[in-house]
C-alpha cells in the first residue's frame, strides 16, 4: 500500500493515495489483513512513515541534495516529520501553502535544498518558511 500511495501522489491520483495511506496506517489497528494476532506489520509501519515523508511531505534526494515538493489532501491541516541529513537535524512542517523547516546543525552551517524546484539555503539555528504553489 505504501508504494501505491506514494505513486498515487506522484501521478495526481489523490483519492487512491489517501485510500492506500489509510490501508497502510491502519493495517494493525483495524486488523485489515486478518493476521495482526501473529505480529505487527513492521513493513507497513515503515511504509506509513515513507508515505508521510516522501509522499505527502514531498521529501526526495535529487542530485545529492534534499528536495521538497509536498502535497496534502484537502481535508488535512498539515504533516510534521523529522529527518537527519549530513549532520543537520531538520524538523519539517507542511501546511497548505507553506513549508517550514527548522534546522539544527553545525553553528553557521548551511544546507542547500530545493523547494518545488527552486534553490533555498537553510541555515543551522534558524527556521525557514517557504510559500508553496
Amino acid at each position: 500500500p505504501a508504494m501505491h500511495a506514494i505513486l498515487g501522489i506522484e501521478v495526481g491520483d489523490s483519492l487512491r493515495a489517501v485510500q492506500y495511506f489509510g490501508r497502510s496506517a491502519l493495517v494493525d489497528l483495524t486488523d485489515n489483513q486478518g493476521n495482526t494476532a501473529e505480529g505487527m506489520h513492521i513493513a507497513s509501519a515503515a511504509g506509513t512513515w515513507a508515505i508521510l515523508t516522501t509522499g505527502f511531505g514531498g521529501l526526495r534526494v535529487r542530485h545529492g541534495q534534499l528536495a521538497f515538493d509536498p502535497w496534502l489532501p484537502a481535508e488535512w491541516q498539515g504533516v510534521r516529520y523529522r529527518v537527519t541529513w549530513r549532520g543537520f537535524h531538520l524538523r519539517v512542517q507542511v501546511e497548505h501553502g507553506l513549508l517550514q523547516v527548522e534546522v539544527d546543525g553545525p553553528d553557521g552551517g548551511t544546507l542547500p535544498v530545493t523547494v518545488q524546484g527552486q534553490d533555498v539555503t537553510l541555515t543551522a539555528g534558524e527556521t525557514r518558511t517557504v510559500e508553496l504553489r
